[in-house]
C-alpha cells in the first residue's frame, strides 16, 4: 500500500469510535483514536495509506511518549523526596514526635514517643552512622534508656548526640528503681548537651526515691568510654546506702575483661534533687578491680553545680569514689546546701570523699567551692550534727602509701555546723 505521513496528533478524551470524514479538498481521510498505554490520540491519515502501519507508528511514538512522561514524573518524586531529606536537619524539630532520630546511614528519619524506644531502634540497627537525636518534647520513661555499644548485636554508630530542640526547656523522666533512667552500656562517642541556649535546656530526672541498688539517674557500665554529658540538670533521688550502688549518676564496672569506663567528662550541669526526697550520693563511682587496666580512669567533673544530697540517718557525698578508680578530676565545682540540714545520726557528711579501697591512687581536687546556700556565693551551708557525727569538704581515706593526690586552691567557706559532731575542711 502506498504509504502516507501524520498529519497530527492531539490528546483527547476516551472514545470508542472513528469515522472516514471527506476533506476540504475531496481527500477521504480516517479519524482514528488509538488507545495505547493509557494515552488517548486522535489520529489523523490520507486515504491510501495503510492504517496498521500507521497505528503501528503511533504506537511508537506514543511509547516514547509515555516513557518521557514515566521519567518526568520519576523525577519529580525523587526531587519530592529530596526536598523533604533537605528539611530534616538537626536541630531542628522536623516531625510530631518528642524524640526524633536523625542519622546518616539507615534509616535516615524517624520519631520516637520515649528516647529507650529510640535507643532500641539504634540498637537494633535502624539508624547507623552519626546520629543525631533531636529532643523536641518532654517523655516519661517508664524503663531504663539504656544505648548499646557500637559493634554489639547489629549497632553501628560512629556517634551519637542528644540535645533539645524547638526553642523550650524540655524533661526527659521517669521513676526507676533499682536501675538507671538512662544508660551508656559499653556506648562510646555519646554526647548529652542541654545546650542552654535560644531557650533550649535539657533535664534528665529520676523521680524514683528507692533505696535499691542501682537507682540512679545517669549510668556508665561496661567500658563506656569517651563520652560527654554537659549544660544539663540532671536530679535523682535515690536513697541507696553510702557503700551501695546508685547515686545520681553512676559510674560503674568495666566489661568481662575490659578497660574501665574511661575519658567521661561531665561539666557545667546541675547535679541536684529530683524533688523533695534528697540524694544520698549525688555522684558513685564503684569500679572494676581486676586489673589497674580495669579502672575508670580519667574521669572529669568540672563546672558542676553539685547541690542538696543528704541523709538525715546515713552518710551522705556530693562526690564518692570507691574502689576501681583512678585519675580522677574533679574542678571548679560548686558544692552546697539550699536550706539547714539535720542529722539525726551520727554519720559523715562530705562534698567529696575518696574511699580506702583499691585504686584511688591518683586524682586531682582544685578549684572547687564548698559552701554557701547557692551557686552565686550567697548565703550559708548550714548544718546541724547529731552525736559523732562529722562534716567535711574533701575527704581522702588512703589504703596504703603510695597515692599521688593533686588537692590545691579549693574553697571551702560560709559554713555553719552546730550539733554535738565535729566539722573539718580537709582530712587526709
Amino acid at each position: 500500500m502506498k504509504s502516507t505521513k501524520l498529519i497530527k496528533t492531539v490528546l483527547l478524551v476516551p472514545s470508542r469510535f472513528f469515522s472516514m470524514v471527506k476533506s476540504r479538498k475531496g481527500q477521504t481521510s480516517l479519524l482514528l483514536l488509538v488507545a495505547t498505554f493509557c494515552f488517548w490520540t486522535i489520529v489523523t491519515f490520507r486515504t491510501g495509506a495503510s492504517v496498521n502501519d500507521q497505528v503501528k507508528q503511533k504506537n511508537s511514538d506514543s511509547l516514547s511518549t509515555f516513557k518521557t512522561s514515566r521519567d518526568e514524573l520519576k523525577t519529580a518524586k525523587v526531587n519530592e523526596v529530596n526536598e523533604k531529606v533537605q528539611q530534616f536537619t538537626p536541630g531542628i524539630c522536623d516531625t510530631a514526635g518528642p524524640i526524633e532520630v536523625e542519622s546518616t546511614g539507615g534509616t535516615t528519619l524517624a520519631s520516637y514517643s520515649t528516647l529507650q524506644a529510640a535507643f532500641t531502634a539504634i540498637n537494633n540497627g535502624t539508624h547507623t552512622g552519626t546520629i543525631t537525636i533531636d529532643v523536641c518534647g518532654d517523655t516519661i520513661e517508664t524503663v531504663t534508656a539504656s544505648l548499646n555499644a557500637s559493634g554489639s548485636g547489629s549497632a553501628n554508630y560512629t556517634s551519637v548526640t542528644i540535645s533539645p530542640a524547638g526553642g523550650a526547656a524540655r524533661t526527659i523522666s521517669g521513676s526507676i528503681a533499682g536501675a538507671a533512667l538512662i544508660e551508656l552500656n559499653g556506648a562510646d562517642n555519646v554526647t548529652i548537651d542541654g545546650l542552654n541556649t535560644g531557650g533550649n535546656s535539657l533535664t534528665i530526672s529520676n523521680t524514683s526515691p528507692s533505696s535499691i541498688s542501682g537507682t540512679s539517674t545517669i549510668r556508665l557500665v561496661n567500658d563506656a568510654t569517651g563520652n560527654t554529658i554537659t549544660n544539663c540538670s540532671i536530679l535523682g533521688s535515690s536513697t541507696t546506702g553510702p557503700t551501695s550502688n546508685g547515686g545520681t549518676i553512676f559510674i560503674s564496672t568495666a566489661a568481662s575483661g575490659g578497660s574501665g569506663n574511661d575519658n567521661n567528662t561531665f561539666s557545667n550541669n546541675k547535679i541536684g534533687p529530683a524533688g523533695t526526697t534528697l540524694p544520698t550520693k549525688a555522684v558513685y563511682a564503684n569500679g572494676s578491680t581486676t586489673s589497674t587496666a580495669s579502672y575508670n580512669n580519667t574521669v572529669t567533673f568540672s563546672n558542676n553545680e553539685i547541690f542538696d544530697y543528704f541523709s538525715a540517718g546515713s552518710a551522705s557525698y556530693g562526690i564518692y569514689l570507691s574502689a576501681g578508680n583512678d585519675n580522677w578530676t574533679i574542678s571548679n565545682n560548686k558544692f552546697y546546701q539550699t536550706t539547714t540540714r539535720n542529722q539525726t545520726l551520727g554519720v559523715t557528711h562530705s562534698a567529696i570523699n575518696v574511699a580506702s579501697s583499691t585504686g584511688n591512687t591518683l586524682h586531682t581536687f582544685s578549684g572547687n567551692i564548698i559552701g554557701f546556700a547557692n551557686a552565686t556565693g550567697t548565703g550559708t551551708y548550714q548544718i546541724s550534727l547529731a552525736s559523732g557525727g562529722r562534716f567535711a569538704g574533701i575527704l581522702v581515706s588512703l589504703a596504703g602509701t603510695g597515692g599521688n593526690y593533686n588537692i590545691q586552691n579549693n574553697t571551702i567557706t560560709n559554713i555553719n555546723i552546730t550539733g554535738g559532731g565535729s566539722g573539718t575542711g580537709t582530712s587526709a
